[in-house]
């Protein structure tokens, strides 16, 4: 069932319009602002300029700022939209053509529930890593690599507070940060999907599905920056996606035990439905 559920999700038009999306937004997100006049520079910027060399001793900007530490963009705004798309067509589309209850009498409620869920999951996780990592090649050209002294030195305090990612960069060096990311980006598209999986059992909207979620994030962020207060920035999924957060662990228990309870309640929400989950 996973399997299949995955299949139709990544053969969706809609999967290849979301990796394009991110990568979109990604390249018009702000690389460099000038200390002087105040303009803002986005990538798009860095790569179709003409005054390219002039840019890059103005910002220098190494590849390693990018890849690693990530870029000011709306990527955390968009990304709980972006990421879910492909299940919401799928699973929208088999309710208005009332395909899910011949599917739950073939494979069983569980099965059913559970396939769905982690390859909406599963499918979120490669949007977000596949458009990331055609972003990461396509300033490769472009940035000089290297490591700047400031990134040597969060580098040297992720070595001090972190086992994995302090193993990694040993092992590795800066390409175990990037490594690091990649995981970190696929965890964060996967995780932000878990609203809409939990709407998606009581809307048949698939518009709601997707603003919903959107808007609450968008609340979440709001009230937290007027808190001000450390500890609750780890309720905000993209904390997930910071390679430089090193109380990772504690994000994935925040963020596993919400991802858990939606699913419960998916299952037991259908489980409860006669009609197996159709109006």
């Amino acid at each position: 069932m996973l399997k299949q559920e995955f299949i139709k999700m990544v053969t969706n038009t809609a999967f290849y319009a979301a990796i394009f999306s991110i990568v979109i937004i990604l390249l018009l997100g702000v690389a460099y602002t000038s200390p002087l006049t105040g303009e803002e520079f986005t990538v798009l910027d860095f790569i179709i300029s003409d005054n390219l060399n002039e840019l890059l001793e103005a910002s220098d900007l190494r590849e390693s700022d990018l890849i690693a530490r990530g870029i000011e963009s709306y990527l955390d705004m968009f990304l709980p939209i972006i990421a879910v798309i492909p299940f919401v067509a799928v699973v929208c589309g088999e309710k208005k053509n009332n395909n899910t209850r011949f599917e739950i009498y073939r494979v069983g409620k569980t099965r059913y529930v559970a396939g769905k869920y982690m390859a909406a999951m599963i499918t979120g996780g490669c949007i977000t890593v596949t458009g990331y990592l055609l972003f990461c090649l396509l300033i490769l050209p472009v940035f000089p690599d290297g490591v700047r002294e400031t990134v040597e030195i969060q580098n040297e305090f992720l070595i001090q507070e972190t086992v994995i990612t302090g193993r990694l960069l040993k092992t590795f060096g800066i390409a175990g940060i990037y490594i690091m990311k990649f995981i970190r980006m696929f965890l964060y598209g996967a995780f932000v999907t878990v609203p809409a999986l939990g709407l998606s059992v009581i809307i048949k909207n698939r518009y709601m599905i997707l603003s919903i979620p959107f808007m609450g994030f968008y609340l979440l962020r709001k009230v937290i920056e007027k808190r001000v207060d450390a500890d609750l920035y780890f309720f905000l999924p993209d904390m997930i996606g910071n390679a430089y957060v090193t109380e990772w662990v504690r994000l994935l228990v925040i963020y596993g035990s919400v991802s858990i309870m939606v699913f419960l309640w998916y299952r037991i929400y259908m489980g409860r439905k006669c009609d197996c989950g159709e109006d």
